[in-house]
Formats: C-alpha cells, structure tokens, sequence
C-alpha cells in the first residue's frame, strides 16, 4: 500500500468561536475520535493530515496493513474541505 494519501479521507475544517477565540476545527468522517484545534484553515487541515498519518503508521506498526484502507465510497468524486 504504498500510495496511501491521507488527504483521500474525508477532512473538514470548521469555524468556531470558543471563549471568545476564533479557531478552526479539524475532524474526519472516517475517524471520529480526531479533531484538532488551530488558529489557522492551513495549521488545521496540515494537523489532521499529519494525525492520520500517524495513525496509520501506528496502525501498521501493530496490526496490519490491510487495517487502514482508505474508504472514500461515501465521498462523491473526491470532494474534500480546503
């Protein structure tokens, strides 16, 4: 599996306001448990790209390849959030 593209998932980057700051939330749909929190669209979107890589590459590491198949069915024709 070495054409893995974390940017395959399907990232989101949301506005919100908490305690009185502007801050960009990063979530995936295919791991709900990730989000990250940043100042910028860009520091968001990097962030999560990078969590996912680094789930994989755990992932890898102690299960199996075949564990992290990117599943973008759901995602018509590669839309993604920039």
């Amino acid at each position: 599996m070495n054409n893995f593209d974390p940017r395959m998932y399907a990232i989101t980057i949301r506005i919100r306001e908490i305690d009185g700051d502007k801050l960009y939330i990063g979530s995936v749909k295919e791991l709900p448990d990730v989000r990250v929190y940043e100042i910028s669209h860009k520091r968001a979107y990097k962030n999560v790209v990078d969590v996912i890589s680094v789930l994989r590459e755990m992932a890898i590491s102690e299960l199996a390849e075949y564990f992290w198949t990117c599943y973008v069915a759901h995602v018509k024709d590669h839309e993604f959030s920039y």
